[in-house]
């Protein structure tokens, strides 16, 4: 075991502090590549295989099907990842309710915006899984195929947002201030949702319910919103 000449508890604790944020920082910014480092994933192979799918036809589930797709688990653990990041297992029964909300609120651009941010928050509450997920994902973006993914779903997001809130806009007369498009509003507001989702999903209100969402008299997730939208765009001159 190697010496330390002249270091003490708090040196060696300094150091081992030291290197250990900068495995983080490697961990959490660098590319990784075959054998470098874990898989993007708190689990293990054989808690997959210990698992039987209906796709696997009651078949028993084994390493070397693991080997025979993909190689390896580490390449197996980034496909899986970036998979499991999908629009439809994040954005789910969104696509369907705006449809809805467009035909509720016609020509209602206040009423249209209030109702999207309630049910956009409302979605990402539902399926816990893979709305945590989603945003421990976002820690191992340096993985290439997670990487690639997150990028598919926020551009997923934005394509199904963008139009109904600049039909919002053109209903209220109103368009995104200089230097910013519909998609920086559309964005601001989905930054607002995943916030608040994040926080809510911890569950630490400091003793009392945050209403989010509920009761519609004080819902905090519009009210920020409405600050958002005022600061984002602006009336049309006439």
């Amino acid at each position: 075991m190697p010496r330390f000449t002249g270091w003490n508890s708090k040196d060696t604790a300094s150091a081992l502090l030291a290197a250990g944020a900068a495995a983080l920082r490697d961990h959490y910014t660098q590319p990784r590549f075959e054998g470098q480092c874990p898989p993007p994933l708190p689990i293990t192979v054989r808690e997959v295989l210990n698992q039987t799918p209906k796709e696997a036809h009651g078949r028993k589930l084994t390493a070397a099907m693991v080997a025979s797709a993909f190689v390896d688990k580490a390449t197996f653990f980034s496909a899986l990842a970036a998979s499991y990041i999908s629009a439809d297992n994040i954005i789910g029964g969104l696509r369907q309710k705006v449809g809805e909300l467009i035909r509720d609120h016609d020509r209602d651009g206040p009423g249209l915006r209030h109702a999207l941010v309630q049910k956009d928050f409302a979605n990402m509450l539902e399926p816990l899984a893979e709305t945590r997920h989603w945003f421990a994902s976002h820690a191992e973006a340096a993985d290439p195929l997670v990487h690639k993914q997150l990028v598919r779903v926020y551009d997923a997001f934005d394509d199904l947002l963008e139009p109904v809130y600049e039909m919002a806009g053109h209903w209220e007369g109103r368009v995104p201030k200089d230097g910013l498009e519909w998609t920086d509003v559309a964005a601001a507001l989905t930054a607002l949702t995943e916030g608040a989702t994040m926080r809510r999903h911890l569950g630490h209100d400091r003793g009392r319910p945050i209403p989010w969402v509920i009761p519609e008299s004080a819902c905090l997730a519009v009210l920020v919103a409405e600050g958002i939208w005022d600061g984002t765009t602006k009336k049309i001159d006439k």
